[in-house]
């Protein structure tokens, strides 16, 4: 995700050079549109008199979506309500960069050679690494104006005294930031959230999200800040930073888009990395571990999945409709890149499209709405809460062949389709990981209080339930329970059996370091180095 919040837009990608293979695949398509004509415009006629249910007029079209955008809210129920955040609406935009220093910007950009995370003892991965301040220390006096600079690597175990005397450093560096956090944390009292974007504009590619790289870096620099809080032997400090990064992580989850949910995604992998370290130096009260567990099962990113899926549906079908009522394929090139010429083709492909009937974009509508119900809602089971990962992935292949190359997708009437829909497979992946990493993290912070209650982790995760915890949650692959147990040290591993459906003895198959699965093989999992 670029830095920079004005270079955001709604869609699958940002707008740039990325958008050039989808212009020629419209130039593709287009250019032969006239000599199918006669052809699409009898089977399009027979088609529409002989399909189900679907969307017809441009109003019926924007009142679905319209059932998807969040209600305005008034600014004293709004967490998002701050001139930090309204300043991003404002015309011309401002950046954060307006607000802030640059240092913490300057500091993380410090080429570094960081470790895998491995258990050097047990000789294996354990998927987190407690984060080096010394050299995020380094980093900071090196980016100050004059200071000599020089390259330098992140410890695999930092020393526990050093990593809490450059705690002390680098809290110092990150007091100019400090203003704009506790504006936040004063907002984070109010009971709701809503960004200020405008839905209004006629053409909803043009919808700006400029909050989102905002909200992703704002998380960035108060992980730091609360590890550092941690290393300190802060740990109330570092909870009220972890709660309002929890809180950021939320702000935009009404917001009917997948991007949106996507940084979401990101902010949550982010988040946990403080309770993570929090939890392993055991720095957290009783009272402190409910409210980390409570903010944590507040994410529901199926649900969520679900929601975002279903408004883009309600997109795509707005747009087929805006293009099909303005005969153009201009809208087209504006939807994806509000920057382009206009290509060589364009007065032939709008000639083609001025002849294209009107039941040619019916069709077009019909097949879309056919995949999303045959092979993007289906890919995992909302209802009971549970992915087939094989499911998922036949289903990327399916659409992927019905939509591969350019020859026959007019006479198909998959056009849209292959512009429009985007392979499920990652998308759920990346959303089911989310979720578990949050049942994962609370079920780490029960684990705890139990511990703090009694001395020792239970010998199995029932044994948290109701004191500690409802209803332990499932695991969403497969629908088994979690895998959990007590280690001769002390400790526990408590996984997923992750994509790959097997039970790899709590072997991770990604480093949760803030970037998610890096990989498709291994568990998903919370444990300790010791």
């Amino acid at each position: 995700m670029n830095s920079n919040p004005h270079d955001l837009r709604r869609g699958k990608r940002q707008a740039g050079t990325s958008t050039w293979p989808k212009l020629a695949f419209i130039a593709a398509c287009l250019v032969t549109v006239s000599a199918l004509v006669i052809a699409v415009n009898h089977r399009g006629s027979a088609a529409s008199r002989t399909t189900g249910p679907r969307l017809e007029t441009a109003k019926a079209e924007r009142a679905a979506m319209a059932r998807f955008i969040p209600p305005p809210l008034p600014d004293e129920s709004n967490f998002v309500a701050t001139p930090f955040f309204a300043s991003l609406f404002t015309k011309p935009p401002r950046t954060e960069s307006e607000r802030w220093p640059d240092d913490f910007s300057v500091a993380d950009r410090w080429p570094r050679e960081f470790p895998k995370p491995v258990d050097s003892e047990a000789g294996r991965m354990t998927g987190r690494l407690v984060t080096d301040l010394t050299a995020w220390q380094k980093a900071f006096e090196q980016s100050q104006p004059g200071a000599e600079t020089n390259e330098f690597g992140v410890s695999e175990s930092p020393d526990p005294a050093a990593n809490a005397r450059a705690a002390l450093v680098v809290l110092n560096y990150l007091k100019p930031y400090e203003s704009v956090l506790a504006e936040l944390r004063e907002a984070n009292k109010r009971p709701q959230a809503r960004f200020n974007v405008d839905y209004g504009v006629e053409n909803p590619w043009a919808i700006l999200l400029p909050q989102l790289a905002v909200v992703k870096r704002t998380c960035q620099l108060v992980r730091l800040k609360a590890e550092a809080e941690v290393a300190a032997g802060q740990p109330q400090q570092a909870l009220e930073d972890v709660l309002l990064m929890l809180r950021l992580t939320d702000a935009p989850r009404s917001e009917p888009i997948l991007i949106s949910q996507l940084v979401r995604v990101a902010c949550l992998q982010i988040t946990t990395q403080p309770i993570w370290e929090g939890l392993a130096a055991r720095c957290w009260t009783e009272q402190q571990l409910e409210a980390l567990q409570a903010g944590l099962q507040q994410f529901d990113f199926i649900a969520d999945l679900k929601h975002a899926l279903e408004a883009e549906r309600a997109w795509a079908n707005v747009t087929i409709g805006m293009v099909r009522d303005k005969r153009t394929p201009k809208l087209l090139l504006s939807m994806l890149d509000s920057g382009s010429r206009p290509p060589a083709w364009q007065k032939e492909a709008d000639d083609a499209f001025q002849k294209c009937p009107v039941d040619w974009f019916n069709q077009e509508q019909t097949n879309l709405n056919r995949i999303f119900d045959e092979h993007i809602l289906t890919v995992m089971d909302f209802a009971n809460r549970r992915v087939d990962p094989g499911k998922a992935e036949e289903n990327s292949r399916l659409m992927e062949s019905a939509t591969s190359g350019t020859k026959g997708l007019l006479e198909k009437h998959l056009v849209f389709s292959k512009l429009l829909l985007i392979s499920p497979e990652k998308l759920v992946l990346k959303l089911v990981n989310a979720q578990a990493t949050a049942e994962l993290a609370a079920i780490a912070c029960a684990l705890e209080r139990h511990r703090l209650a009694t001395g020792v982790y239970p010998e199995t995760l029932a044994a948290l339930s109701p004191r500690y915890m409802g209803q332990i949650p499932r695991d969403m692959v497969g629908g088994e329970p979690l895998r959990y147990r007590r280690t001769p040290d002390g400790l526990f591993v408590l996984y997923s059996v992750g994509w790959n459906q097997n039970d790899d003895d709590g072997a991770p198959g990604f480093f949760a370091s803030g970037r998610g699965p890096e990989t498709k093989e291994g568990d998903w999992v919370w444990r300790y180095a010791k």
